[in-house]
């Protein structure tokens, strides 16, 4: 059973490849070198390529941290409508499990679970990275720099949204339903429920793709598979409906509060020169706008 989901999720994920790397990027673009590049060893330096996209991890995850405190009123009326939504997913937490155990024998229902627990894995970054990896070493070695930028951003937007959901669950304390304490019970550090962590993953993962592949049939199918991934986390007893709900909504706010600042600077795959003008790697640059 195992090595048949292995299977299915490499199938996927390639499959994803082929359609990012056959379809034109919105942003991004593949250039040569300026010649006032090619002279510039602040530039030309892997230690400085290094240290660029090191700055960039941190101002990333510092400016998505400060987010809220720079809303402007046409978020207001969005934002309302989540806490309203999550508010009465919450009022009726207990009432939604109990639905989902009643409908276990259901066609439909058995359907969307099984689907759900295939694409399982894609909420779990540790099973996931190497793929994301794999995809930028593909798009390096093939010159596909749409390939390298959907990899990495997918990578950075996992690794910052892991480490503040990991904060709010400390805060929040909420209990899972497997531990039957009640869809009520909060404490400080002492439960993992809110909010879902592969339900945030894996939109965050179809947010960042639909974003590049652009194409709607391709956006209905990734949240149609992420939330397939979120409902199986309710039919196992490991999150509440209003933790997927808030995973959903946290994760898309993330990748898209990413790929938001990402559209204030240029990202060009550049081949790198040494002394000798000899091209000998490809490196990323950002040029701020």
């Amino acid at each position: 059973m195992k090595k048949s989901i292995g299977i299915k999720i490499t199938i996927l994920v390639f499959f994803l490849i082929w359609i990012i790397t056959h379809l034109p990027s919105p942003l991004f673009s593949q250039n040569t070198v300026p010649d006032s590049m090619r002279n510039n060893p602040k530039i030309n330096s892997p230690v400085a390529a290094a240290n660029t996209l090191i700055h960039t991890y941190v101002s990333d995850s510092w400016n998505i941290l400060i987010a809220p405190t720079r809303m402007q009123k046409k978020h207001l009326a969005p934002l309302a409508g989540m806490v309203v939504i999550g508010g009465i997913l919450y009022h009726y937490d207990s009432d939604i499990m109990e639905a989902f155990n009643r409908s276990y024998a259901n066609g439909i229902y058995k359907n969307i679970m099984h689907t759900g627990e295939i694409m399982e894995p894609m909420g779990q970054i540790e099973r996931m990275n190497p793929y994301f990896i794999g995809g930028y070493l593909v798009g390096y070695v093939g010159k596909w720099p749409k390939l390298q930028t959907a990899s990495l951003q997918i990578m950075e937007s996992l690794t910052i949204a892991s480490g503040y959901k990991q904060l709010i669950r400390e805060l929040v304390g909420r209990a899972r339903p497997s531990e039957h304490k009640g869809a009520r019970f909060f404490k400080f550090s002492e439960g993992e429920s809110f909010p879902s962590g592969h339900t945030s993953n894996a939109f965050q993962v179809a947010t960042i793709l639909s974003y590049h592949v652009d194409r709607l049939p391709f956006t209905i199918l990734s949240y149609g598979i992420a939330t397939t991934v979120g409902l199986k986390r309710i039919d196992v007893n490991l999150h509440w409906a209003s933790d997927v709900f808030a995973g959903a909504v946290y994760g898309t706010a993330v990748a898209n509060m990413l790929l938001h600042l990402h559209k204030r600077y240029e990202l060009s795959i550049l081949p790198y020169y040494d002394a000798n003008y000899q091209q000998h790697m490809v490196k990323t640059i950002y040029a701020f706008n």
